[in-house]
């Protein structure tokens, strides 16, 4: 694509293969795009070789391929589009002297070089961190262009967009309350009708897709929501990638879908749920799997998340995954430039049916959807948008495994905020149809101008305020307005209000009886909201009481006088404040009350002085707004305490976080505080190691039953309760034998443990430490974890072994399909916080033990 004579330009227009174009094409279910293509060449308009790549782009991956032939539009083009993201293919020349403009962008997922001269741009190319590949080949580009648009837009991408982002952020909650609200809209005509036309208007120029859409609408049921979206259609592309990327108008757009699959997804999970605990008929759904192509530095950001304090996320669509582990591992079959093949291994404890309150909530709602697939091969689980994981571990790939292993588990709860989160999400869908409809207003207005609210303030009051038993009497929606604190909201959460009333007492508001004690019964207390709602709808409504000149003035002074209160309470509203003390002091003179006519001069006089110094609201939320989300880098954090290098330890988040409690907790001890502490973290992490390999390993994997869990308690039980269940538990499950890669893994990661955790052992015996001083004994928890550890390894052993014979269930084994760990040749991995290997320091864990063994070092 570079400058090239005129002779060679007329022979160097470059063709596709034919034979790929069925593997290319992306065109027939293209979705409400959140990608753009971008080609950038100064020879675009002269250069045949140009056109026709711009032409295949067109008919194979996507309509809209914007070309530019300078710098200067180019990049005014691409920073204008910060929104989308953008596939960027650029001529070698152009990208060696502008390229350093685009690449680090944000907008641009990733950069193609399509050139004449591989080796003479590979050598920049290859320096620039989204970089695909420098290609002189068109169809090796096409190629590589169409897997990673169709991998970014898949029905599960952890890392593409924002399909997942850090759980514990307010944004993130935000969005996530968003998204409930969403699922909970009512079903309408209206909104079913804005949904059809929105998929018209995006397809309009094309004739096939609008077929399809007729046929969605003449077809479709809300109880067939699971069916369509398994099926691959333009329904669930367009749902999930406004999902994705949190575009809120549309989601909005297409709620009527998202509240049929919410509602589905619900139903279906209840009733396997009940089914299974009342007839054990359905074996329960404990792990389940998912193959991913993931950048590197989107990999690297997820073992940031593993090692930091809060290492959950939060899953943003409605997610893909199976049972089946090679299923999941078809999805990454060979290796692809600048990604890396994962595979995610999710646990789902407690069975995930209906043994909590956790499980009625999309944070831990999930299905099976066989029975509902076209492809029920597929054993494919689909997760609510909204589910809640924990990141528990992060592998590395070796000489006899190309793909990454991460495991996750299910959150029960939402790590923190669980108890007010189901308050939530019940409330919601407890709310009228009017109020859930002024939920979504609220939460999409404030989504638009999110930038201009302290979040992290919001989130406090509305904790506060949503904790408050009162609080379930009334509108949700009301209470969120009244956590914002301004003009705008205080005025809505008072309207909102009025309407409550207005359709509660409606009969008692228009009735010509005297109601004076209805509206000082109802400003005696409540929110300051409710107050000023009743005291506007006793100044619409008194003129029409009868004899209004003869009400008792002392009532009519406490009215104004509640009233004056609460306005007071919003420094936008003090001049309301000031209008109702003042009458309220003209009716009290009247009735010559000094005690109350002292307080309310007061009152008027402190409301004066406030007014005076200008203590406007806009000024306190200057001083007091603070910068949104600032999330610290757990390498910052590790680097600045102890300069601990990741590369040289697991990336397993209960190792990492006990290790960032101990720094806190040694700093400025003595060394046989030291020691204590560091047997204390160790002491705690083999307890939390054995829960997670009880209640992941034994009872998901072995399908060990909880009593004989609790059983194993003492060393000797282990064998005679595990070795029965766990025959039982290989001949009726013989497809594992297929899994030879997952169990392979297994074989390795709970091998190096094992040898790690026997190392450790010997260490504690060489200085004679059994545990921290009034503690728990040390030695037998650990001695008890290291036979459960053994006993998945002879599990993994064996299952790599056997095979079937000739594709039947007869089984043959063959030891020389395992390849053994030779433990002479390893590096036996060391815990991040009780490491003994020689450092540059003199608080070294060796030195700590033999203080507190008092040994001296030799």
């Amino acid at each position: 694509m570079e400058q090239l004579t005129n002779a060679t330009q007329t022979q160097a227009v470059r063709h596709i293969d034919n034979t790929f174009v069925p593997y290319l094409s992306l065109k027939t279910e293209n979705n409400l795009v959140d990608f753009i293509i971008v080609v950038i060449d100064s020879l675009i308009e002269t250069s045949e070789d140009c056109k026709v790549l711009i032409s295949d782009l067109q008919n194979y991956v996507h309509n809209s391929v914007n070309a530019f032939t300078n710098f200067d539009q180019s990049l005014t083009f691409i920073q204008n589009n910060h929104t989308l993201k953008i596939f960027l293919i650029i001529a070698g020349n152009f990208g060696e002297q502008y390229g350093h403009h685009f690449f680090e962008l944000s907008q641009i997922e990733c950069v193609y070089v399509f050139c004449h001269d591989c080796e003479k741009h590979g050598s920049w190319a290859n320096q620039v961190q989204k970089m695909r590949g420098v290609f002189v080949d068109k169809t090796q580009l096409l190629t590589i262009v169409c897997q990673d648009v169709k991998n970014f837009g898949n029905r599960w991408s952890f890392f593409e967009g924002s399909s997942f982002q850090k759980a514990s952020t307010d944004d993130g909650l935000w969005y996530q309350l968003f998204i409930k609200i969403v699922m909970e809209q009512p079903r309408t005509s209206d909104a079913w009708q804005e949904m059809l036309n929105e998929c018209r208007s995006y397809y309009r120029n094309d004739s096939l897709m609008l077929k399809k859409v007729d046929e969605f609408e003449n077809n479709y049921a809300p109880d067939k929501a699971i069916n369509y979206y398994s099926q691959d259609s333009f329904i669930y592309r367009i749902v999930n990638c406004a999902l994705r990327t949190q575009n809120i108008d549309i989601a909005i757009k297409f709620r009527t879908y998202i509240g049929d699959l919410y509602r589905e997804l619900r139903k279906w999970h209840w009733r396997r749920g009940l089914d299974f605990n009342k007839n054990k008929t359905e074996l329960p759904i404990h792990v389940v799997y998912r193959g991913e192509y993931v950048q590197e530095q989107k990999l690297e950001q997820l073992k940031g998340y593993c090692v930091s304090r809060n290492a959950h996320i939060t899953l943003n669509v409605f997610g893909s995954t199976t049972r089946d582990p090679e299923t999941a591992l078809g999805f990454i079959p060979c290796d692809r430039p600048g990604s890396v093949r994962c595979l995610y291994q999710i646990f789902i404890r407690d069975n995930g049916h209906i043994t909590t309150i956790a499980s009625s909530v999309c944070c831990r709602m999930f299905l099976g959807i066989e029975d509902f697939s076209v492809m029920p091969k597929e054993q494919e689980v689909l997760f609510c948008v909204g589910s809640h994981f924990h990141v528990k571990y992060i592998g590395k790939m070796t000489s006899e495994r190309s793909w990454v292993p991460i495991v996750l588990e299910l959150d029960a709860d939402r790590s923190g905020f669980a108890d007010y989160w189901h308050v939530w999400s019940a409330r919601i869908g407890e709310e009228s149809d009017e109020m859930k409809h002024e939920l979504l207003h609220l939460v999409h207005s404030y989504t638009t101008k999110k930038d201009e609210v302290n979040w992290r303030k919001w989130w406090q009051e509305f904790r506060r305020k949503t904790g408050c038993r009162k609080q379930f009497d009334e509108p949700l929606v009301v209470t969120m307005y009244e956590c914002f604190d301004d003009l705008e909201s205080i005025v809505k959460a008072v309207d909102l209000r009025k309407r409550c009333f207005i359709n509660t007492y409606s009969d008692l508001l228009h009735s010509n009886e005297n109601n004076l004690n209805f509206f000082l019964t109802n400003m005696k207390s409540g929110k300051s909201t409710r107050i000023i709602a009743v005291y506007e709808l006793f100044l619409q409504f008194s003129n029409g009481m009868p004899n209004r000149t003869l009400l008792p003035i002392h009532e009519l002074a406490q009215i104004h006088q509640y009233a004056g209160d609460a306005d007071a309470t919003f420094h936008f509203y003090h001049n309301h404040a000031l209008d109702s003390y003042k009458e309220a002091l003209k009716l009290t003179e009247q009735n010559s009350d000094e005690q109350t006519m002292y307080c309310l001069k007061d009152k008027i006089n402190k409301l004066m002085i406030e007014k005076s110094t200008k203590k406007t609201g806009q000024q306190r939320n200057v001083r007091e707004k603070q910068p949104l989300n600032r999330l610290c880098s757990v390498f910052e954090y590790v680097a600045g305490t102890q300069s601990v290098n990741m590369i040289n330890y697991d990336i397993d988040h209960d190792q990492w976080r006990i290790f960032r409690e101990l720094q806190k907790r040694i700093r400025g001890a003595d060394l046989i505080l030291k020691a204590e502490y560091r047997l204390s973290s160790l002491l705690s992490y083999v307890t939390e190691r054995e829960k997670w390999i009880n209640n992941c390993y034994l009872r998901i994997v072995f399908n060990v039953p909880l009593h004989r869990v609790l059983n194993m308690n003492l060393l000797s039980n282990i064998y005679p309760l595990l070795l029965p269940v766990a025959w039982s538990h290989l001949y009726t499950q013989t497809n594992e034998l297929d899994h030879y890669e997952i169990h392979q893994w297994q074989y390795e990661m709970f091998m190096m443990e094992w040898l790690s955790l026997n190392d450790l052992r010997g260490i504690l015996e060489r200085y004679g430490c059994t545990g921290p001083s009034g503690r728990a004994p040390l030695l037998p928890i650990l001695d008890r974890l290291i036979e459960k550890l053994k006993l998945i390894i002879i599990r993994s052993i064996f299952m790599m072994s056997v095979s079937r014979k000739n594709g039947t269930d007869r089984c043959v084994v063959d030891i020389n399909r395992i390849n053994f760990i030779k433990i002479t040749h390893v590096n036996i991995p060391k815990l991040v916080f009780f490491d003994d290997r020689d450092e540059m320091t003199k608080d070294t864990v060796r030195l700590e033990l033999e203080t507190i063994a008092g040994k001296k070092c030799t």
